[in-house]
């Protein structure tokens, strides 16, 4: 029998890392997890392939889970091909389920639900707060919150940098709000019980 069950979270770049540690710190509580940095999307079928696998070569009595933390980044343009990496890493050792934990349009998109936190934060005077402007957060980039940030006379950083930002968002407002960490969450303490159960 496996020493344990693990959830293998891997992201997109040092933005969702920083995003994503912090949810799963806080919500995930004591499940055993491990969050790998994929470093950008380009060759990103190989890469949750490899993660996988290296996962999996240096655990290998462990059975684990993979849940894929990517931006969609433009409408209708698909991910990843789930079809090739499925057959891959159906292959692989101990490996359990996956599930797609896409970003609509990427992670800054979801950050814009705690738009009247953000306001707070960048210390924007109230009769300069427009939050109906950042209501459809779906449509919403990174883009958005660098002119949001430059309005207010400061500057938004990608990656490690922004981790100010992020450790002060309203979690439970952005996981009600979006769907795919709901997803997230959810499955991966289900399976937790699942796996604690069957022991």
């Amino acid at each position: 029998m496996p020493r344990k069950h693990v959830a293998l979270i891997l992201v997109e770049g040092e933005t969702e890392e920083v995003f994503y540690k912090r949810l799963s710190e806080e919500k995930l509580g004591g499940i055993p997890k491990q969050i790998r940095n994929m470093k950008g999307n380009f060759n990103i079928n190989n890469k949750i392939v490899d993660k996988c696998k290296q996962y999996s070569d240096s655990h290998p009595n462990n059975s684990f889970d993979v849940y894929v933390c990517v931006d969609r980044e433009r409408v209708g343009m698909p991910v990843y091909n789930k079809a090739l990496v499925d057959e891959k890493i159906n292959a692989i050792r101990g490996f359990g389920i996956k599930v797609d934990i896409i970003a609509e349009l990427m992670i800054e998109s979801l950050f814009f639900i705690d738009i009247h936190n953000i306001y707070a934060q960048l210390r924007t005077p109230k009769n300069q707060r427009y939050p109906k402007r950042y209501k459809n957060f779906r449509g919403l980039t990174h883009k958005d919150m660098s002119r949001l940030f430059e309005k207010n006379g400061k500057q938004y950083y990608k990656g490690i940098k922004c981790d100010f930002l992020v450790k002060n968002l309203d979690l439970d407002l952005i996981i009600g709000g979006a769907s795919e960490l709901g997803l997230l969450v959810g499955t991966v303490k289900a399976r937790h019980n699942k796996f604690n159960m069957a022991k």
